[in-house]
């Protein structure tokens, strides 16, 4: 039951944050709506209206009823088809939302289309190239102004990488001989590699392509300076948010804080990373569209040419290869390059993989754990052998009829299989391999560890056969 509220605490927050942002597109993102770059005249138009209330409308009828799955299917007796049925929902929290804002994005690029269609004379036609122009020198001067600013300084972010390096450091000296050894390696490596991407990344906003509002270039400097500034907290925060998350798991990871601790730790570490990244784009988008509404003389680049609808950049003429997303907070890839195109395919290649996670887990709770006892060995077997030592290295064998409360701290942890690492009450740290709802269950005791077992009746009479018991 603990995993279950583990999971469905870890996955329900993604539903909400994605209907929230999908329903703040409806929006003006300066006088983009739906990803769709709308004359100013058209961006309260009733037909938009109606357009957005019917998106909005449809986006919340897909949001309820993806609420209602998770608890429907909460009480299934198998954890590992809860588990997969959680990986698919994940899936189609992703994904579903996104129906009707391509639906509605597509009609209402054709009242954009409508509305430009109208505006046929010479005069009309002339004022859109010299605005397009206007455009183009206005994003020159920014971005060269821009460049002229003086950058802060990057050593605030070297405390926190260097604090992310300590767990590997001292597991490096004191560790190397521990079982767990590459197991915690890999873990905190993880969050090392995260905190050390945070400090590298801050430079991107820097060399993001800039936005463009109103002629009067001191107004667009000061959208992108607000968006950069908010932007440059979010990464200093994350990193060092992940340094010292970094420090906090590998003490859950190791046995010096409890188990609960070290999922709370985890709880709050990826809470607050989205709170702090979603602060920043919205804090960029009010003022953006807040000055441009304010404007006197606006000015923007339609490239919706560019944005496949309104989600994917693809501009072979721009060089930059990170650029701000459109649709949702943070950035994008231009898909024009052989980079954006790799990260693509990378990312739809780890979202389709999740659902073979599932099969994985069926497949640990569903396959017997089976001991055998042969002249001089021990092995277990589940999915694969996992135990096979020496009767010889036994010092002693406890026979008990009721498994201790345990603690995972690496390994499986499911009703009907415990295998791993675990923290058992009264013996310490121990390696399990059992299924927990089949006493009784063997304690063997070695010069390096405690391993726990089954005992069914046939391997404890052949136990008792070879004296193993009376050790």
């Amino acid at each position: 039951m603990a995993a279950r509220i583990i999971l469905i605490i870890s996955m329900y927050p993604v539903l909400p944050i994605m209907y929230f942002l999908l329903k703040n597109e409806v929006k003006p993102k300066k006088n983009i709506v739906l990803g769709v770059t709308l004359p100013y005249s058209k961006i309260y138009d009733k037909r938009v209206d109606g357009l957005l209330a019917a998106y909005k409308r449809e986006l919340n009828i897909i949001s309820l009823v993806l609420l209602l799955i998770p608890i429907l299917v909460f009480f299934i007796p198998w954890f590992s088809i809860y588990y997969t049925i959680m990986i698919i929902w994940i899936l189609l929290v992703i994904l579903l939302p996104y129906i009707p804002y391509i639906k509605y994005h597509l009609r209402m690029e054709i009242i954009k289309g409508e509305a430009i269609s109208t505006k046929g004379t010479l005069e009309e036609k002339t004022e859109t190239i010299n605005k397009y122009e206007a455009s183009e020198k206005a994003l020159e001067e920014v971005t060269a102004l821009m460049k002229s600013e003086k950058r802060v300084n990057q050593l605030w972010f070297l405390p926190p990488v260097i604090l992310s390096f300590f767990p590997l450091i001292y597991e490096g000296f004191v560790s190397t001989h521990k079982e767990d050894y590459i197991l915690i390696l890999l873990g905190c490596g993880s969050f090392t590699l995260i905190t050390l991407l945070g400090a590298l990344f801050q430079n991107v906003i820097n060399k993001q392509k800039a936005e463009i509002v109103d002629e009067d270039r001191n107004i667009n400097a000061m959208i992108n300076r607000i968006r950069r500034k908010c932007w440059w907290k979010f990464w200093l925060s994350m990193t060092w948010l992940s340094g010292i998350f970094t420090v906090a798991f590998w003490m859950f990871l190791t046995g010096k804080i409890p188990y609960f601790f070290g999922l709370i730790f985890t709880l709050i570490y990826s809470a607050v990373i989205l709170y702090i990244a979603m602060r920043a784009e919205f804090t960029a988008r009010y003022v953006q569209q807040k000055l441009s509404k304010e404007s006197t003389r606006p000015l923007y680049l339609d490239e919706d040419d560019h944005w496949i609808y309104g989600l994917f950049y693809y501009n072979p003429d721009d060089k930059k290869i990170i650029v701000n997303d459109r649709v949702g907070i943070g950035t994008t890839m231009n898909l024009a390059h052989k980079i954006g195109k790799i990260v693509m395919v990378i990312a739809i290649v780890c979202i389709l993989a999740l659902p073979v996670s599932g099969v994985y887990v069926i497949k640990e709770e569903f396959t017997p754990v089976t001991i055998e006892l042969f002249d001089n060995r021990i092995i277990v077997t589940h999915t694969a052998e996992e135990l096979d030592f020496p009767t010889n290295d036994i010092k002693s064998v406890e026979i008990v009829d009721n498994l201790p409360s345990t603690v995972k701290v690496v390994g499986t942890n499911m009703e009907n299989i415990l295998k791993g690492t675990f923290r058992v009450e009264g013996y310490g740290k121990c390696r399990l391999c059992l299924n927990p709802k089949q006493p009784p269950f063997l304690v063997m005791t070695t010069d390096e560890e405690t391993i726990i077992i089954n005992g069914n009746h046939s391997i404890i009479e052949k136990m008792k056969e070879k004296n193993l018991l009376n050790r």
